[in-house]
């Protein structure tokens, strides 16, 4: 793919005049109501970072599992941790620990993704989170339309990862996909399906039941044989693609509809009800019989058994349940109808039953293991958009608000649901031509009763709703201090710092009931809307911060996504704090990556100018042809000179050249290809001086 740089002004001398003494690089998770935040010493140039309270109390044994579990996973499992007992934190921490390559990620992945109810039910064996693990890879081995892809391991530390990659047929034509590595985790790993427990159940009880009367529906789906039909192990065998992008064929139509095939026979429609309606796929297994519930339910579990990402589709005013597959989109399948991909029919327009006698559908969700769920309405009708914005008494965004919408159809819990994040915000997609649409407000700070705010919805239109509930967020008493950055003085210390705090978890309940059966979720969803406040501080407001009195603070960023910059530290005696607030949050964690580097004036160099004598002159450029780099420069005599590539944050991307510069003008040029787009620092040094250009790169 081609690449071509932009190449943005020098940045002049850099740092030469300021020696390193120390820094910390790390990714904080900031509590709602909480503070990390790090101490900056003067007096023996170091930096200490103190992490939140929830943080400091995960164990050693915990915190070893995180140190063992893939990088970017390191927030989501503290996140976990810090809501468990010392003891279950040890438990749960073990079973990564004594885990294997290549279950680790799976593993860490599942502990850190059940939500709270799952973990602390009676009914829960930990055992299933192994046992899940070793199902995936078993089926690896024998399945031939699919393959497991371990990017990485456990040994090699870092950001490894697994996905599945699936042999399809399009046309008569072969194909490759590769699994986008967040939808295999979420729906082809996690052990815990809608809204069931994830339990061993016994074929004939849906309660909890300890093995060996209690199967787990991955184990029991892969070899479980019954006369007339086999086990999806012995049904998958031979298939060799994932699916042959045939609508509503189960004929020929690779994995996707041989398992439409093998629902039908051993969960055939009619027949009566289960006893027990509760989503348990093994109970319901047993029971051969059920409605469009049990059929969403089962098949849910029989295409994870076989590796196929599938979730749960609900449209609750309209009382049906269906299913959908991922295949680079969601694609509607209902196995019971012989239904694959039926949106993409001529005939089938607007109304996904194709129905006339059929009201416009209002609305319908997919749903993740955890209890997340989020609208799937535009995937079936024309739509409108419902943006809601929850405010506090003083019009301060309230995160952790929870918006249910409803409308007219098949009485039930709710039609749609949805929570803010730190920007108060929530967008759904309903339907079109749709009466009227109904939403009400649960937050921390008040409730809005259910209000009118759709009638006679359009399709492509927008619909506003700016709701404020009583209470008000409470925030750090901070004002900006007078004292200025002490860069054109004699400070003598200078701490530089970069904060990326877009990622945050909004935590969400959802306790959806049917059927008298009820198993309420806490859910834990990350987004890229978080936001901290930052303050830099001197020892004494500091002091007067912690108490919960007022403070000044000479640098205060509000709000802020991110910030990249430097202080320059006045002369006042004592340490300087740099802290990342969530203290205006309600319910939200932040997660923040942060850098802070504390640097010291080179008495050699005295105020800041520039040096030359040994350094490259003026004459450094850079010039960009398509993915091609190309610096001029001059030294003023023979030099070793290094040219390094950074990203935009300090971190060393590549050494482009480490060698000897002559005395007159030169020209270097490297290839760029390989590295990523993004923003970047050229810099070039010798003699002890550096100086330096922005670099973009661009596809």
């Amino acid at each position: 793919m081609k690449k071509n740089l932009l190449i943005f002004g020098l940045a002049g001398a850099i740092n030469a005049q300021w020696q390193p003494l120390d820094s910390l690089s790390s990714t904080c998770r900031v509590p709602a109501k909480s503070r990390v935040y790090c101490v900056v010493n003067r007096t023996d140039g170091t930096v200490t970072a103190v992490p939140s309270a929830s943080t400091k109390a995960l164990t050693e044994k915990a915190l070893q599992a995180i140190g063992r579990s893939p990088r970017w996973l390191a927030a989501a499992l503290e996140d976990r941790f810090a809501g468990l007992s010392a003891t279950q934190q040890d438990s749960y921490a073990g079973i990564i620990i004594d885990a294997r390559d290549p279950l680790i990620d799976e593993i860490a992945f599942t502990i850190a993704h059940l939500p709270a109810e799952v973990v602390n039910s009676k009914g829960f064996h930990t055992g299933i989170i192994q046992e899940n693990a070793e199902g995936i890879y078993r089926a690896d081995s024998a399945l031939e339309y699919v393959e497991i892809l371990d990017s990485g391991s456990a040994a090699a530390g870092g950001d490894y990862f697994s996905t599945t990659r699936y042999r399809m047929m399009n046309n008569g034509a072969a194909e490759v996909y590769t699994l986008p590595r967040d939808m295999y985790y979420w729906f082809v790993v996690h052990p815990k399906l809608q809204g069931e427990l994830p339990a061993y159940i016994s074929p004939d009880d849906p309660n909890p039941t300890v093995p060996p009367d209690g199967k787990f529906w991955r184990t029991f789906f892969w070899s479980h044989r019954e006369s007339g039909w086999g086990s999806i192990a012995d049904t998958m065998k031979g298939i060799t693609f994932l699916w042959a992008n045939k609508i509503n064929s189960p004929a020929e139509n690779g994995a996707l509809g041989r398992l439409s095939l093998w629902c039908n026979r051993v969960l055939p429609w009619g027949g009566g009800t289960p006893q027990y309606r509760w989503p348990q796929p093994v109970y319901i297994y047993n029971q051969h019989c059920g409605t469009c519930s049990e059929h969403a339910w089962f098949a849910n579990a029989a295409a994870r058994t076989a590796l196929i990402p599938v979730t749960l589709t609900k449209a609750p005013r309209f009382d049906h349940k269906w299913n959908e597959f991922f295949c680079g989109r969601w694609i509607d399948w209902e196995p019971i109808n012989g239904w694959i991909d039926r949106i993409d029919e001529p005939s089938h327009a607007n109304d996904y039953w194709a129905d006339p006698a059929k009201s416009p559908l209002n609305g319908c969700f997919n749903w993740r293991g955890d209890g997340y769920i989020w609208g799937t309405t535009e995937r079936y009708t024309p739509v409108c958009t419902l943006a809601v914005a929850v405010a506090d008494s003083r019009g301060a965004p309230v995160d952790g608000a929870r918006i249910t919408v409803d409308a007219d159809g098949v009485p039930g819990n709710f039609l749609m649901a949805g929570w803010t994040g730190s920007d108060g915000q929530c967008r759904f997609l309903l339907g079109d031509d749709v009466p009227s649409f109904t939403a009400l407000v649960t937050s921390a700070l008040g409730t809005i009763a259910r209000t009118t705010v759709i009638t006679n919805s359009l399709p492509g239109k927008r619909y506003d709703w700016s709701p404020n509930v009583s209470g008000t967020i409470g925030a750090p008493k901070v004002r900006r201090q007078s004292i200025p950055d002490d860069s054109a003085g004699g400070g003598e210390y200078r701490i530089v710092y970069a904060v990326d705090a877009r990622r945050e978890f909004v935590y969400g309940k959802h306790d959806y009931a049917l059927f008298g059966y009820s198993f309420p979720c806490t859910f834990t969803d990350e987004r890229p809307t978080g936001t901290v406040d930052i303050f830099i501080c001197d020892s004494a407001n500091f002091a007067s911060y912690t108490a919960n009195g007022p403070f000044e603070a000479a640098i205060v960023h509000n709000d802020a996504t991110a910030a990249d910059s430097f202080f320059t530290l006045p002369d006042v005696d004592g340490p300087w704090y740099l802290v990342l607030s969530g203290e205006k949050k309600t319910t939200v964690a932040s997660v923040a990556d942060l850098s802070v580097r504390l640097r010291r004036r080179n008495p050699a160099g005295g105020a800041p100018r520039r040096r030359s004598i040994d350094g490259p002159t003026t004459p450094f450029s850079l010039h960009a042809a398509g993915a091609l780099l190309s610096i001029d420069y001059a030294l003023p005599q023979r030099k070793r000179l290094t040219i390094r590539l950074h990203t935009s944050r300090g971190g060393l991307v590549a050494v482009l050249y480490d060698g000897y510069g002559g005395r007159t003008g030169n020209t270097l040029r490297f290839d760029l290809r390989g590295i990523s787009p993004g923003v970047y620092c050229c810099s070039i040094g010798a003699g002890g001086v550096s100086r330096s250009a922005r670099v973009c790169i661009v596809k």
